[in-house]
């Protein structure tokens, strides 16, 4: 069984189409530099794996990111997955604050994500290889990701949607039903598709695959299931990059860091990959050259 995947599936006597995704090496290697809290980990893991969910359902060149922010114990969830569902994700929050705030749960139990998040806001952009962008304040109604999503989905889309996610401590994972934009109107049938994906447990949902999952939730209707697409993770940083985020600071003020420290050094916080930068690749940096030809790569 492949670990990292995206299956659609579609209901063939059904307007309802349905994705379920499954991270294990990737989301390992997104939280392999860090230390978040369990709180933390379960939360943007479903995030990820929403987010997933979310760029499957639109003809994408380019990449979908979902980002969650508050002045809350959890500050800040970035999870982004472009078309070939490469993934990266990353986390904020108050370290001594929720250290304090797992000592008060009991096993297995999960705050509500406003809670977390006080004062929040939900911000989904799509951001096209053309350069096209678009960007959509979500409400934040509902007690978890999934919940919010659903009624943000409902509400813009006028599109029913049914979201399930989960996370292990290996592994995130999440199903969604939606109804077809073109569909014909039966509640019967919507409302029994999605009661039946209510029953599935987070083991089933983490451990089971996708045709396994199908045969035991919908057993009673005819299902088609499409060939599975790999997921991997993959941060887009590079020393190009860098360089010219290095340049927004001005010439004068790196350096004065250099004067300071022999070097600077910056830390990809997707894949915590280090960039040093000395005394002569600053010089290079901003040589009228380079200053020339990345002044034009902003517009």
């Amino acid at each position: 069984m492949q670990k990292d995947y995206l299956q659609r599936f579609i209901f063939q006597q059904a307007d309802v189409r349905g994705e379920l995704v499954h991270l294990e090496k990737s989301w390992q290697e997104i939280i392999a530099n860090t230390q978040y809290p369990d709180v933390v980990q379960n939360y943007l893991a479903q995030m990820m794996a929403a987010t997933v969910l979310l760029a499957a359902t639109i003809k994408i060149d380019g990449s979908i990111t979902i980002q969650a922010s508050g002045d809350g114990l959890l500050n800040l969830m970035i999870t982004e997955c472009r078309h070939d569902l490469s993934i990266r994700a990353i986390a904020k929050y108050d370290q001594k604050g929720m250290a304090g705030l797992e000592h008060t749960l009991a096993p297995g139990e999960l705050p509500k994500l406003n809670e977390l998040l006080v004062n929040s806001s939900f911000i989904i952009t799509i951001q096209q290889s053309n350069g096209q962008r678009y960007q959509g304040i979500v409400e934040v109604k509902g007690n978890n990701i999934a919940e919010i999503l659903e009624n943000h989905l409902a509400t813009s889309e006028q599109i029913k949607t049914k979201i399930k996610l989960s996370h292990t401590e290996n592994t995130c994972a999440g199903i969604l039903l939606q109804e077809l934009p073109n569909h014909h109107d039966n509640d019967d049938t919507w409302n029994e598709l999605s009661l039946l994906t209510d029953t599935l447990t987070d083991d089933e949902l983490n451990q089971l695959d996708t045709s396994t999952i199908v045969k035991r939730l919908f057993n009673e209707h005819s299902v088609r299931i499409f060939e599975a697409q790999e997921i991997s993770f993959r941060c887009t940083c590079s020393y190009e990059k860098v360089s010219k985020m290095l340049m927004s600071l001005g010439y004068q003020e790196a350096q004065s860091i250099i004067e300071q420290s022999d070097f600077i050094e910056v830390a990809c916080e997707f894949c915590n990959k280090n960039y040093k930068f000395d005394e002569i690749a600053i010089a290079e940096i901003f040589s009228p050259q380079n200053h020339t030809e990345n002044n034009r790569s902003y517009h």
